[in-house]
């Protein structure tokens, strides 16, 4: 499954809905609606920043699987083992995020 290419941007569409589009598209890819918490602009704007997120994670989760190898080579078993284990729920993280779960 694969998403619209970022980057997206939250633009206010009134005042109690702001639309989120990407710069290959005129439609909206999401529209996110005022509730009762008053959050929506926050929300809008990270739905906005996901593509970038996505990207970013997926460079960090290979640099900090490569490093694990390194330290759990070296013999440092706690960071080796710590960063392992952030590796794997970075990669969860994506796998979530592409409907891979």
């Amino acid at each position: 499954m694969s998403h619209t290419p970022g980057p997206w941007k939250a633009r206010k569409r009134h005042i109690f809905q702001t639309n989120i589009f990407s710069n290959y598209e005129m439609d909206a890819i999401a529209k996110v609606f005022s509730d009762d918490s008053g959050n929506y602009t926050a929300n809008a704007n990270l739905i906005a920043a996901a593509p970038e997120m996505l990207k970013e994670l997926e460079i960090a989760q290979a640099e900090l699987r490569e490093h694990a190898v390194r330290w759990d080579k070296a013999g440092n078993d706690f960071y080796g083992n710590e960063a392992f284990k952030a590796a794997n729920n970075i990669e969860q993280l994506i796998k979530k995020a592409k409907g891979e779960l």
